[in-house]
């Protein structure tokens, strides 16, 4: 029997960013134990109307079973398609997993009766018992790591235990795509992040633990990348490129002594780039870093335990700047930021803008297995915030609103990322970061901070 897999991107600019890494590794591992499956990407594209049923329809072409991979602002979108899909085809088996699940695997499973199984955690062994399961080769209680539905009892099964030899995972399948649909090309080098930073869900999803290939491993890779399939940058997707500096440094030398010309980017922590890690990286290709600075203000750094301050950050980020470009990205609407923490971040973003760093700034969304989202529990729903996931549904089409709302408001854990931190000050942030956007370019250049700016509205 087919296993259908199907990856969702939604709210894209012309074509797919990347090619899904998991679901293409998965494909060659089962290919290579005989079992037949295949591949649609489901992509939306801004300016056309996110509308469901076109998810639903390609689940209901693909024969076989639907092995379906989501990001956390796709969960709306899947559940309303899998509503249609069951409707036409009851009989249909539906897989799902994915980034979009992490933490919230049984109450997803309990809420939406469209799901049969729900994989979460690392899939590359998941994904054989899956297959042996389709065949009649396994029960379902006996594969690790999935949550599934027997008759009225919803049944966890053990977590998998996390895999330390990365080397023993296939490079995806190249077979199953256009590369010329996509606008980059992703490799993993490690996973996981042993940092606490409160607002985040990588850290506790991985249990802190950080696992890697080796530098030969992941070399091999780039040069067949280059050499045989002729893409010339990619972007490592670690979680946190630069955490084992002894790697980098390695990894960098041979990259070098190889001759290799490939291009790439990843991401790096202000603890942790040096001005001579960074040399040696450029040398060895990298254009690009990016690090999360999350505040501009000291006492939100300290509070979400970021460990280093704005100053060295902007140290860091200007250092950095001189190799290659550096990118990073400020967060606001922490439920206990004050009015002045707001205008440090909004001073900073507008001082980074002017350095010419790449600074992106958005609402904080509360990430479902979070520290932070544990302990603030108090979340409100506002469809007229700046909420990005949210922002991602602006094209549904209007048949779909009373769906989409109810759905959001059935349950505010499996999508806190579309809630917002209550405070009460919320409100009053809302309102001033908006004008902070519609004035502060008109603005730039007859003042030098955004507390100026206010003061002279």
């Amino acid at each position: 029997m087919n296993i259908g897999f199907h990856h969702l991107l939604i709210n894209q600019n012309e074509f797919a960013h990347s090619p899904p890494l998991g679901v293409l590794t998965f494909m060659q591992i089962l290919k290579n134990k005989g079992y037949e499956c295949t591949f649609d990407q489901f992509l939306h594209v801004k300016g056309i109307p996110l509308d469901p049923k076109n998810l639903a329809v390609q689940i209901l072409n693909v024969p076989g079973v639907a092995a379906i991979s989501t990001m956390i602002n796709c969960l709306p979108l899947l559940i309303m398609a899998l509503r249609i899909v069951k409707k036409e085809d009851p009989e249909k088996v539906i897989i799902v997993g994915g980034p979009g699940f992490t933490g919230v695997a049984y109450e997803a499973i309990s809420l939406f009766p469209e799901i049969d199984v729900v994989a979460h955690g690392e899939g590359e062994l998941q994904i054989v018992q899956l297959a042996e399961w389709i065949h009649g080769k396994r029960e379902l209680q006996d594969i690790v790591g999935i949550c599934f539905r027997a008759g009225k009892e919803v049944i966890k099964t053990e977590q998998a235990e996390r895999i330390k030899n990365l080397d023993q995972i296939p490079y995806l399948d190249l077979e199953a795509i256009d590369l010329s649909d996509y606008g980059g090309f992703p490799v993993m080098s490690s996973r996981g992040c042993p940092f606490k930073c409160s607002f985040c869900d990588v850290a506790p999803s991985w249990g802190r633990k950080n696992t890697r290939r080796s530098v030969e491993h992941v070399l091999d890779e780039l040069d067949y990348l280059y050499e045989k399939v002729g893409i010339e940058e990619v972007a490592f997707v670690d979680d946190l490129f630069i955490i084992n500096r002894k790697w980098v440094e390695e990894f960098c030398r041979q990259k070098i002594e190889r001759g290799n010309q490939m291009h790439w980017r990843a991401n790096g922590h202000v603890n942790l780039a040096t001005e001579e890690l960074i040399a040696l990286m450029a040398q060895a290709g990298c254009k690009s870093m990016f690090y999360g600075v999350e505040s501009g203000s000291n006492s939100v750094l300290k509070e979400i335990v970021k460990n280093f301050t704005i100053e060295k950050a902007v140290d860091v980020l200007q250092m950095t700047n001189r190799y290659m470009t550096a990118n990073l990205n400020l967060l606001w609407a922490y439920p206990f930021e004050d009015t002045d923490d707001l205008m440090e971040t909004l001073k900073y973003h507008q001082f980074f803008e002017k350095k010419g760093l790449r600074c992106s700034m958005v609402m904080l969304a509360p990430l479902q297995s979070a520290p932070m989202t544990e302990q603030y529990q108090d979340l409100v729903l506002d469809f007229t915030y700046p909420n990005i996931f949210i922002q991602d549904y602006y094209e549904l089409p209007a048949s779909y609103g009373s769906e989409f709302e109810e759905l959001l408001k059935s349950n505010n854990k499996v999508f806190s990322a579309f809630y917002s931190f209550d405070s009460p000050l919320l409100k009053e942030h809302v309102a001033l970061v908006e004008e902070y956007r519609q004035y502060s370019r008109a603005y730039d250049e007859a003042f030098s901070t955004p507390r100026e700016l206010w003061q002279s509205l």
